[in-house]
């Protein structure tokens, strides 16, 4: 199929979205949009979920009309099981049912709620332009790698057989066929391939050692203070009260290095704040994310629209990482179906609960026009917790 983007609409808004495709094509972007791209004869189900398979952004024109259409969630719900990047255009002042939510709250949305209509429309075409090459640049790099790995075309039946050719040459009579040394190509070929595999193993194993070596606990259960033994002279034991005073000496700075990153894991919890740990964590590589969760789903261009920046989206554990340009982690979204916690704080917990184990926010953000509300803690991280103005329960937690 030859087009880029599939324009999601309610047939009520069917021209808000023909104009919007409209301007997504002037500026060279290819659309399949419902009805005009339905074959005669096609079934419309078969034709749109052909449609979503091969488009490589979606654009949702959402308004009331569409808030309200199983029709519509159904289209968003397979894009999302695809890893499909979604751009909505808000074109009415309305919040998403939770159903909706669920699948868009986490992307950024594009407002076109003032006239003109004209340069919302300019500006969504920029942003996916922007999402298509970078699509793109991801594609060709696959492309090159897998060039590589192409197998040689199939041989002719002369060459099944190991015979080239017939070539004359000293020795060789006129009529005689020449044979071309295969066993010991391939052999190198294998013998390469080896070699190649051991090194990436080293350099993995190497970069997951620095990230995740073992840390030293800093607090022990029981801290005992003993004199020196003297070289020659016997000296005085320490009274009572200065063997206790040189105890909590040493309690004090261990308990304080301990408490340091909120609770008592102490610098264990530095390095990975995920209550009972986590594979990965902010700035480790695709490479270590793919390895720890045994996955090949490859990274796509950020919902967001963050420039050069990728997302792997693991539906199953509920856990979105975000990766910079250098391919490390530098976010980490948590949503549902994840059940674990960050410093005690769960999905589904209240505000109430969340200043009790956190106290008060450093700071507080309203997102996607006040739909979401983030409560900001910084520590050796930066944690958001974001909830939804109608439910006020957790349903957002992002590391960065």
């Amino acid at each position: 199929m030859g087009f880029d983007v599939f324009v999601s609409h309610s047939s009520k808004d069917k021209a808000i979205a023909d104009a919007a495709c409209a301007a997504l094509e002037a500026a060279g972007i290819r659309c399949w949009i419902a009805p005009r791209d339905i074959m005669p004869g096609m079934e419309y189900g078969a034709a749109i979920v052909d449609a979503l398979d091969h488009c490589r952004v979606l654009v949702l024109i959402f308004s009331a009309n569409a808030n309200e259409s199983p029709q519509l969630r159904r289209e968003v719900e397979h894009a999302v099981s695809r890893a499909v990047p979604i751009v909505p255009v808000r074109i009415e002042n309305v919040l998403p049912t939770r159903s909706m939510a669920y699948f868009v709250e986490s992307v950024h949305w594009l407002d076109a709620l003032t006239p003109p209509m004209e340069s919302h429309l300019h500006r969504l075409a920029e942003a996916v332009k922007a999402m298509l090459q970078v699509d793109r640049a991801g594609a060709g790099a696959a492309s090159v790698a897998e060039g590589c790995e192409t197998a040689a075309p199939a041989p002719t039946a002369q060459a099944a057989s190991g015979v080239v050719g017939p070539a004359a040459g000293p020795g060789r009579p006129s009529g005689e066929p020449r044979r071309f040394p295969v066993p010991w190509t391939v052999e190198r070929l294998f013998v390469a391939a080896a070699f190649l595999l051991v090194c990436a193993g080293l350099v993995i194993y190497r970069s997951m050692a620095e990230k995740h070596g073992p840390v030293a606990p800093l607090a022990t259960p029981a801290i005992e203070v003993s004199a020196p033994q003297p070289p020659s002279a016997a000296i005085a034991a320490p009274s009572p009260s200065q063997a206790a005073a040189a105890a909590q000496a040493v309690k004090v700075p261990a308990q304080q290095a301990a408490g340091s990153a909120g609770d008592s894991s102490g610098a264990a919890r530095t390095q990975n704040p995920v209550d009972g740990g986590m594979p990965v964590t902010i700035g480790d590589t695709y490479e270590m994310v793919s390895a720890a969760y045994k996955t090949l789903q490859r990274p796509t261009p950020s919902p967001w629209n963050k420039e050069q920046e990728t997302w792997l989206y693991l539906k199953d554990l509920g856990i979105e990482f975000f990766f910079d340009s250098s391919q490390k982690i530098d976010a980490i979204h948590f949503v549902a179906p994840w059940s674990g916690s960050i410093r005690g704080v769960k999905l589904g917990d209240t505000r109430d609960r969340i200043k009790s184990l956190l106290g008060e926010p450093t700071s507080a953000e309203e997102r996607f026009g006040g739909i979401t509300l983030a409560l900001v803690y910084r520590w050796p991280y930066t944690l958001k917790v974001e909830f939804h103005v109608e439910s006020k329960k957790v349903e957002i937690i992002i590391l960065e």
